[in-house]
């Protein structure tokens, strides 16, 4: 299991916060896919970004890192 954690902060303040871990699944009987790599979302936080786009940010962190 991984997990991530991402902070935005403006003038050294934390504004938004939004964290996610994996878990590794395997595909049974499938001829291409082997593994399902999900991410989950764990803990977020939103005073400023508007809350879909700071899960499109989470989103695009948790393909960054090679989730499915």
């Amino acid at each position: 299991m991984r997990s991530s954690d991402d902070l935005f902060q403006v003038a050294g303040e934390i504004t938004d916060f939004v964290s996610f871990y994996t878990l590794p699944s395997t595909v049974m009987h499938h001829p291409v896919h082997k593994t399902l790599k999900a991410a989950y979302a764990f803990y977020n936080v939103s005073t400023r970004t508007p809350w879909i786009e700071l899960m499109q940010d989470a989103l695009i962190a948790a393909k960054n890192v090679s989730c499915s």
